[in-house]
C-alpha cells in the first residue's frame, strides 16, 4: 500500500494522466473528492515539468560597474543598471512591448529601491495577448540580492544607554479597523528600524523603552534608540524602514522573480497593501524569494491566474504573510509562512484577517507547506474557494487555530498534514461545504482537533468568476483515516445549532479514524456543550464504525481490526542512543515502516518485500530529546505507536 505522500512522488513524474487516474483510483483508502484535487495538483507538476531551460532574446545585468563603462553598452556584464527597476523599465519598453523575451541577472548587494510594474502592458486596450517574458534573478543563486524598503541612518547622538536621531516623518497612525476590533495604536503605526539585522521592538512612550526598542516623538521630530547589550549604533549598520513597497506589478504577464529578498517595506495595515504587491497578472512564478520584516503584508497576490510560488518564505511580517484575492490556478510549493503578525501581537489582536489569508481564490494547491509559530492562524480559507488541496503541510503551535475555514463552497482538501500543538483548534470551521479530511495527523491543539461553528441558517457568498450568489451551509464532509490525540475539553465540538447539525451529521462521513484523549473517554462535543463517548457518537450519527478510541497515557493503541493480525515491539521505550523496531505478522507481507518527528517530518523508511519478521534499527544519538511516531504498513494495515527520546 501507497501513503499519501509516496502517491504523488511516484505517479506525479507519469507523462499520462490516464495512469493517475488508474492508481489513484485503485487506491482504496483515498476518497472520490482526495482522488479529483491530487490529481489537479498532478496536473500542474506535470505542466511545470515540460517547462524546460528558457532562451531569451537579451540578457541584460544589474550591478556595480566591473569593466570600462565608457565602451560598453548600458546594461552589459561590463556596464550593468545600477538599479533593478532601470532594468525592468527596459525589459517592458524595449523588449516586452516589441515582443522580445528579457533575462535581467542582479549582481548581489543591497538594492534600496522600489520596483515599479504597474506597466499595463497586458491591459485590454494595450498588448493583451502579448506573451513575452520577463525573468528577473540572481546573478548568483547562493548570494540573493535584497531589495530593501530602508535606508542606512547614521550620525546618531548618544545620550546614556539609549540613542537620537532627528525624525523627519509624520506618519501617524492608520486610520483602520478590521470588523468591530478597534486596534491598538502601536498596531496602527508602521515604523521599523533594524541594527545589524535584527528587529527592534517599537513602543509608544519614551518610558516604555527598554533594551532593544525604540520609539517615535513625531511632535518634536525625534527618535529614540535603546540598543540591546550595549551595541553603539555610531559603529553598526541601523536600518530605517521609509518605503511602503518594493515591488508593485499590474497586468504585466509571465513575470518570474527569482532567488531575490524583499524586506524592511513599512507597509500600512491596510488591505491591498504590500511589500510586493501583484495584480491582474498571468503565468506569475515566484520561486526561491523571501518576504521578511515587512510592517503588514509580505506578499499579495490579487486578481490574477496562474501562479506558482515555490521554494518561498513569507516569514516575520506585521500582519500577513501571504495575502490572496480572487486568484485562480495557484500553486504554493515547499513554502513557508512563519512567525507572522508580531505587530498585531504587540497590540494583543490575533483575529481577523492577520496571519496567511487565502480569499476567495479556486483552484488552489498548498503542497509540503509550513506555517509555523505565527502570532494568528497558520492558513485562513476565507470564503468562495473552490478546488483546494493543502498537501504534506505542517501547522504548529500558531497562536490562533492551526487551520481556519469559512464561508466556502469547496471542494476542499486537507490530506496527509500535521496539526499540531496550536493554541486554540486544529480545525476551526464556519459554514463550510464538501471538506474532506483525509490521513492527517492532529495532535495536542489546545481547545479541540476539529470545531464545526456557523451562523444559523448558512452564510451567503457570491462566486467572483461567475458572480453566481450560494447560501453554504455545514454539511458533506469527509473524515478518514486520521489520527487525532489531545488532552483539550474535546476532540471534535461545536457551537451550531440542533437543525445544522442534523444536517451536519447526516451528510457526514468518517471513519477509519484514531480517537485518542489520555484523560477522558466522552470527546465529541454535541449542541448545547454535552459530550458523548465514541460508542455513543456512532450510535447517534452512524459514524466512525471502524474507528478506534486509544488513551496514549495508557498505552492503550488502537487494534488491527482487518487483514494480517500485525504486531508492533519497539524497545526499550524510552530510549536514549539507540533501540529497535520489531514487526511481525501471521504471514509474508509486505513491510513500510517509517519515522516522524514531531512535526511531521519523515526521519525514516524502510520497505520490506514478502517478510513475517521485520527488524528496523532506530539511531537517536542524534534526536533532540521529545515524541515520535512510528508508522508501520503490512498489506492492507497501518499501526501507529510512539516512543521517546530521553537525555
Amino acid at each position: 500500500m501507497l501513503l499519501l505522500p509516496e502517491i504523488v512522488d511516484t505517479i506525479c513524474p507519469i507523462s499520462s494522466l490516464s495512469n493517475v487516474v488508474h492508481i489513484l483510483s485503485a487506491h482504496r483508502f483515498v476518497s472520490a473528492v482526495g482522488r479529483g484535487l491530487v490529481q489537479a495538483a498532478c496536473s500542474a507538476v506535470l505542466f511545470v515539468s515540460v517547462s524546460s531551460a528558457q532562451v531569451y532574446d537579451e540578457t541584460i545585468y544589474v550591478g556595480p560597474t566591473t569593466g570600462s563603462r565608457e565602451t560598453a553598452a548600458i546594461g552589459s556584464k561590463a556596464n550593468p543598471y545600477q538599479t533593478i527597476d532601470e532594468a525592468v523599465q527596459y525589459a517592458v519598453y524595449v523588449n516586452k512591448r516589441n515582443e522580445r523575451h528579457t533575462q535581467i541577472l542582479v549582481a548581489p548587494g543591497t538594492y534600496r529601491e522600489s520596483i515599479n510594474l504597474i506597466t499595463y502592458t497586458n491591459f485590454d486596450t494595450n498588448q493583451p495577448l502579448n506573451e513575452s517574458l520577463i525573468t528577473i534573478e540572481a546573478e548568483i543563486p547562493t548570494e540573493r540580492p535584497i531589495v530593501s524598503g530602508s535606508d542606512v541612518w547614521t550620525e546618531w547622538q548618544i545620550s546614556g544607554s539609549t540613542f537620537a536621531h532627528h525624525w523627519p516623518f509624520d506618519w501617524g497612525l492608520t486610520d483602520v479597523r478590521f470588523g468591530n476590533n478597534e486596534l491598538a495604536d502601536i498596531v496602527k503605526r508602521r515604523e521599523m528600524i533594524f541594527v545589524n539585522g535584527d528587529r527592534l521592538t517599537p513602543v509608544d512612550t519614551v518610558t516604555a523603552l527598554v533594551a532593544g526598542s525604540f520609539y517615535v516623538d513625531e511632535e518634536i521630530d525625534s527618535v529614540f534608540v535603546f540598543p540591546s547589550n550595549g551595541i553603539d549604533l555610531t559603529t553598526s549598520l541601523v536600518e530605517v524602514a521609509v518605503r511602503p513597497t518594493t515591488w508593485a506589478q499590474e497586468f504585466e504577464n509571465n513575470v518570474t522573480i527569482r532567488g531575490l529578498v524583499f524586506q524592511h517595506s513599512n507597509d500600512e495595515w491596510l488591505d491591498g497593501s504590500a511589500s510586493i504587491k501583484i495584480s491582474s497578472s498571468h503565468g506569475l512564478t515566484i520561486e526561491d524569494c523571501d518576504f521578511r520584516d515587512n510592517n503588514w503584508t509580505g506578499l499579495y497576490i490579487g486578481r490574477s491566474d496562474n501562479v506558482t510560488v515555490r521554494n518561498s518564505r513569507m516569514n516575520d511580517n506585521g500582519g500577513r504573510g501571504l495575502a490572496v484575492w480572487n486568484l485562480r490556478h495557484g500553486r504554493f510549493e515547499n513554502s513557508e509562512t512563519s512567525g507572522n503578525n508580531w505587530r498585531g501581537f504587540l497590540g494583543n489582536f490575533a483575529g481577523w484577517t492577520v496571519g496567511n489569508n487565502i480569499d476567495s481564490s479556486h483552484d488552489i494547491v498548498f503542497f509540503r507547506h509550513t506555517a509555523n509559530n505565527n502570532f494568528a492562524r497558520g492558513l485562513w480559507f476565507d470564503t468562495d474557494v473552490k478546488d483546494a488541496l493543502v498537501f504534506e503541510s505542517t501547522f504548529y503551535n500558531n497562536r490562533n487555530d492551526g487551520l481556519f475555514i469559512e464561508a466556502t463552497q469547496g471542494p476542499i482538501a486537507v490530506m496527509h498534514s500535521y496539526v499540531v500543538e496550536n493554541g486554540r483548534d486544529g480545525l476551526f470551521t464556519g459554514a463550510v461545504e464538501q471538506l474532506t479530511l483525509e490521513h492527517n495527523f492532529f495532535r495536542d491543539n489546545f481547545r479541540s482537533a476539529i470545531r464545526v461553528s456557523g451562523a444559523i441558517g448558512g452564510r451567503e457568498i457570491t462566486d467572483f468568476e461567475t458572480d453566481s450568489v450560494q447560501i453554504v451551509e455545514t454539511r458533506n464532509w469527509t473524515i478518514l483515516n486520521n489520527r487525532f490525540v489531545g488532552s483539550g475539553p474535546f476532540m471534535l465540538g461545536t457551537t451550531v445549532d440542533q437543525t445544522t447539525w442534523d444536517d451536519f451529521t447526516s451528510t457526514l462521513t468518517s471513519d477509519f479514524n484514531d480517537w485518542c484523549h489520555p484523560a477522558q473517554g466522552a470527546i465529541f462535543q454535541t449542541v448545547g456543550g454535552s459530550l458523548q463517548t465514541l460508542s455513543q457518537w456512532r450510535l447517534e450519527t452512524g459514524q466512525d464504525l471502524n474507528s478506534t478510541y486509544c488513551n496514549p497515557a495508557l498505552a492503550n493503541e488502537p487494534e488491527n481490526t482487518e487483514g494480517v493480525e500485525l504486531t508492533i515491539e519497539l524497545f526499550p521505550n524510552p530510549l536514549v542512543q539507540s533501540g529497535q523496531i520489531v514487526v511481525k505478522t501471521e504471514h509474508a507481507t509486505d513491510h513500510v515502516i517509517q519515522i516522524y518527528d514531531a512535526l511531521g517530518r519523515r526521519l525514516k523508511r524502510e520497505a520490506w518485500p514478502s517478510a513475517t519478521t521485520t527488524t528496523v534499527s532506530i539511531d537517536a544519538s542524534s534526536l533532540s530529546a521529545g515524541v515520535y511516531f512510528v508508522i508501520v504498513e503490512a498489506g492492507l494495515n497501518v499501526e501507529r505507536r510512539e516512543f521517546i527520546v530521553a537525555r
